[in-house]
């Protein structure tokens, strides 16, 4: 959020044109100054309260593709467990890490979205769409990962994985499904 002194400078503004200066450079200092005004009257005027937009839109739409995330992280994860016995040549392996690593950063991102008001089964009613959507992305992204993790569990040493993502599968994936 912008400071109160960054707005109170667009008040003070004063435009001076040197020869060498353009229309178009006038013009684009001009809607920069008309920018920052608005900006400013909204925070201060609490208009993007009320007229702007909601952060559970944000999610409605991330959740709208939600079946091709579902089918996509399945995909993934089918393909790289065939590929241990089919794929002589590695090449599925090379590129391996990188689909952990993403799956793995999209629970993390699914998991924050059990701190949002909206999604919680308190607020959401069992037939909302948006609630039931989140419950299948995950349940899809976690299955992936632990279809991974059960086909390349004995090889995690052999791929350059972070040590937070490592620690990810280990804590949440392989010891939880483990017992």
């Amino acid at each position: 959020m912008s400071s109160y002194n960054d707005y109170v400078d667009v008040v003070n503004v004063t435009h001076t044109i040197s020869s060498g200066a353009t229309f178009e450079s006038l013009k684009k200092n001009i809607d920069e100054t008309v920018n920052k005004v608005v900006g400013f009257l909204k925070i201060f005027l609490g208009i993007n309260f009320l007229f702007g937009e909601l952060p559970q839109v944000n999610i409605q739409k991330c959740l709208g593709n939600g079946q091709l995330i579902v089918w996509a992280s399945q995909g993934i994860a089918e393909l790289a467990s065939a590929s241990l016995s089919e794929d002589k040549y590695g090449i599925v392996q090379k590129d391996l890490p990188v689909i952990i690593t993403t799956l793995v950063q999209l629970k993390q991102s699914l998991d924050k979205l059990n701190k949002v008001p909206a999604l919680t089964r308190k607020v959401a009613a069992l037939d909302d769409f948006n609630y039931k959507m989140k419950n299948a992305v995950t349940a899809a992204v976690k299955h992936s990962l632990f279809n991974i993790c059960l086909n390349f569990g004995e090889y995690f040493n052999d791929f350059p994985l972070s040590k937070d993502v490592l620690q990810y599968l280990q804590v949440n994936i392989m010891l939880k499904n483990c017992n």
